[in-house]
């Protein structure tokens, strides 16, 4: 069983840091073509189009303390095929790690080439959006 990646209640404050950007969450594995289950990468806005995988639009962010990563997907932008595909259970798979592009991680102040930690991650629901918080790589 792979355990739940979280951030420890400590780590866990209610928003973003400072530095919010847009991106774009292109879902599946990286090692199947985006096929499959969990975030295959993250990518800056318009990077996937046109393209045959799932993806949608997402604000990503740090975390305030823990250094972590938070994305955000309004719902009234997401597909409704990404929707039925991913969001029917709480919790989000990622089998392995997921590149983020390095132009995003240097607008964020992360340094270039860290990876989302692979885990299974809890969604947040709320009435207008989905959020996870993500752990990265060391």
């Amino acid at each position: 069983m792979i355990p739940i990646q979280e951030l420890t209640q400590n780590e866990r404050p209610g928003g973003m840091g400072t530095t919010v950007m847009s991106a774009e969450v292109v879902f599946g594995a990286p090692s199947a073509d985006c096929r499959g289950v969990g975030i295959c990468r993250i990518v800056p806005p318009k990077e996937c189009m046109p393209c045959p995988c799932l993806y949608a639009p997402v604000k990503i962010g740090t975390l305030p303390v823990g250094g972590g990563l938070k994305l955000t997907l309004d719902k009234k932008d997401c597909p409704d095929v990404v929707r039925q595909q991913y969001f029917n259970t709480k919790l989000l798979l990622i089998n392995e790690p997921f590149p983020i592009a390095d132009d995003l991680l240097l607008g964020l102040g992360l340094p270039a080439g860290r990876k989302g930690k692979a885990g299974v991650y809890r969604m947040i629901e709320t009435t207008d959006c989905y959020e996870w918080e993500f752990v990265l790589e060391e």
